[in-house]
């Protein structure tokens, strides 16, 4: 059987032993803290045992954190103030998968992030728990197996780093193969299977006032066998660099009839359609910063891409 992506993802959170279902964006999932149709109260729970939790959702006005990778909403240690000392404080997204018939898979979730803090003991951690918070998985400290820091394509990026500097946006991909051996999921019943994605931002006693941690444009796919691939034909066409600046490069694996260019935003709205485009350069220097996909189309078969667009 052909391994695909399990196209429906809904988003829940805990309250006591119930979950209330979130609305989810129309582009492959993605959650940028811009778009009205997302409850975010709903979306994304904090520690509610921490009264100064530091994270807060809006538009940063910092020193070094003064705007958003897709304007204008980000998630961040405080939108105005420097991150506090002696502080360890989180948000966490559930989330529960959608409906296949088996119980085998993996998760791949992405997203992009900005870090201004001083010491590797100012730092985030990203966790990942497949049983409701039975187990918990430190993702960028994994040796096991479970995590690639890759895309289901098999495009390499770099591990985040979530403390220093970045110097900017930086974008990750992460993909979790669910290990047997905690692997809860009843893709027959979605109330069942809750899995749980938590960031945390640590500070030690030293004040150096920095900005922190902050992240946007997250995004989040299942993967399981028996279910239609709406990407089956990805393999037909490459895109790069990602992410991008002002040129973006299409190669194509065998020759495509006449092909049409559509290029979508994080709402699903389109921003350009190039009819019979045979060259493999294309002019994005007008799009903005954020997360894109291209679909490339011809008279037998349809292939799409992601890419980001981060200058």
């Amino acid at each position: 059987m052909n391994k695909s992506i399990l196209a429906v993802i809904l988003l829940i959170i805990s309250c006591c032993k119930g979950y209330g279902q979130c609305v989810g964006g129309p582009f492959d999932f993605i959650y940028n803290f811009d778009n009205s149709i997302v409850d975010y109260n709903c979306l994304i729970q904090k520690d509610s045992t921490d009264t100064v939790n530091v994270w807060e959702i809006g538009i940063p006005n910092k020193s070094v954190f003064d705007t958003a990778f897709s304007p204008i909403n980000v998630i961040v240690t405080d939108k105005t103030n420097t991150y506090r000392t002696n502080d360890t404080s989180w948000f966490m997204f559930a989330k529960r998968p959608g409906t296949a018939s088996i119980d085998w898979g993996w998760h791949l979730f992405e997203g992009m992030y900005y870090v201004n803090s001083d010491t590797i003991t100012d730092y985030g951690k990203i966790e990942y728990s497949p049983n409701n918070g039975d187990t918990w998985i430190d993702l960028l400290n994994d040796t096991s197996g479970v995590v690639s820091w890759n895309d289901y394509s098999g495009s390499a990026y770099k591990k985040p780093v979530l403390s220093g500097n970045s110097n900017g946006w930086k974008f990750f991909t992460c993909r979790i193969h669910i290990p047997d051996s905690i692997h809860v999921f009843n893709y027959q019943n979605i109330d069942t299977g809750i899995t749980l994605y938590r960031f945390t931002f640590i500070t030690d006693s030293n004040e150096t006032n920095k900005d922190g941690l902050m992240f946007d444009d997250f995004k989040f796919y299942d993967a399981a066998e028996s279910v239609t691939d709406p990407y089956a034909s990805n393999n037909l066409i490459t895109v790069y660099p990602t992410p991008a600046q002002s040129t973006l490069r299409v190669s194509y694996a065998q020759p495509m009839h006449r092909p049409q260019i559509r290029i979508t935003n994080s709402l699903g709205q389109t921003m350009r359609i190039m009819n019979n485009y045979t060259a493999t350069d294309i002019d994005i220097s007008d799009l903005p910063n954020g997360v894109y996909m291209l679909q490339c189309a011809d008279d037998k078969v349809c292939a799409s891409k992601r890419f980001v667009v981060s200058r």
